[in-house]
């Protein structure tokens, strides 16, 4: 099991992240010409919260990283050995599988409307339909 995890979880990783927040900029952006990265240079909490969802992406793709090249980088992380056995894998693999069709599913009834962070200069329609009538940030 972990030989196969150590190929997948760096391809499912880059999916997420293409599905989470590169298609849903990219398809905001072609069908509104908006921006819908909100953080910038300014020196807020708002920006703040932005410079450190970045790092903290960065630090994911650095566990991935290290996992996937062997035992001599991922032991410098400190692995918990009780979440290494093959049935907590699993089951780790199929809460990461349904987290990524909950995050499809909140990308398409969002529609244009998604943003990352808060945009002051562009408002849009408040989403209250499907999951978004449960939670006001399913994603999350």
């Amino acid at each position: 099991m972990k030989n196969f995890l150590i190929y997948y979880l760096p391809v499912y990783l880059l999916t997420y992240i293409a599905v989470a927040f590169i298609i849903p900029t990219y398809r905001t952006w072609k069908k509104t010409g908006v921006n819908p990265i909100t953080f910038g240079k300014a020196d807020t909490a708002h920006n703040y919260i932005g410079f450190v969802m970045k790092i903290l992406i960065a630090l994911l793709f650095v566990l991935v990283i290290s996992f996937s090249l062997g035992k001599q980088g991922y032991a410098y992380l400190i692995p918990i050995p009780y979440l290494e056995i093959t049935w907590v894998m699993i089951v780790g693999l199929g809460i990461i599988h349904a987290a990524l069709v909950w995050v499809i599913i909140a990308q398409y009834q969002m529609s244009t409307s998604w943003r990352i962070g808060i945009d002051e200069a562009n408002k849009t329609e408040l989403v209250t339909k499907g999951i978004f009538s449960i939670s006001r940030n399913p994603i999350f």
